[in-house]
């Protein structure tokens, strides 16, 4: 990766998928390995591209793009939600590899966020409110009234907005946070 963009000491990885999302009992393997390989793999791959450089150079800040999803699960969501957990594992497994190199590694973990995707369900798929309508009802539930009920449950009662997951991104990358490394931080308004 260097070689085609030059030494890079802060690297931020926000690639993600949700889409297909069921029950376990509907998930087909297809989708599940999908998620797996686009949120944990594909974090991995990125991580093993820049940390040999961080290392050799002494310096470096990663900060993975997570989910509260990764830290309580969510119904019709397992594979997201196995994905995101396992990335926590790999935030924290890696910082203590490369911690004595001077490298953090930290993550940012969102929980529902003021993007197009809450806002447009064919975005997030339909997938998911299906199974959630069949397994949890009711048969009437739109994606608007599921998320608003989800957000509703948090202390501060709001949409996150993406400039605050952006600031401490921002900050997790900086100097400021010099000592902080192995961290999944929680950007969620307070989820129970």
């Amino acid at each position: 990766m260097e070689q085609r963009y030059g030494p890079i000491t802060f690297a931020v990885n926000a690639a993600g998928t949700g889409v297909g999302q069921k029950y376990l009992c509907d998930q087909d393997e297809e989708s599940w390995l999908r998620t797996i390989d686009t949120n944990l793999n594909g974090s991995f791959r990125f991580c093993r591209a820049v940390v040999p450089g961080m290392m050799h150079r002494r310096r470096g800040s990663i900060v993975l793009v997570s989910s509260a999803a990764g830290k309580r699960g969510v119904p019709a969501n397992t594979a997201y939600s196995a994905s995101k957990w396992g990335l926590n594992g790999l935030v924290r497994s890696l910082a203590l590899e490369v911690g004595p190199a001077h490298v953090r590694v930290n993550a940012v973990c969102p929980g529902f966020t003021d993007t197009e995707m809450v806002r447009d369900e064919s975005l997030f798929g339909g997938d998911f409110m299906d199974s959630v309508r069949r397994h949890a009802g009711p048969p009437d539930l739109t994606w608007e009234r599921y998320w608003r009920s989800t957000v509703k449950q948090t202390a501060l009662r709001r949409l996150i907005d993406a400039e605050e997951v952006a600031e401490i991104t921002a900050f997790l990358l900086s100097d400021h946070a010099r000592s902080i490394t192995g961290q999944s931080y929680s950007i969620d308004g307070g989820l129970p």
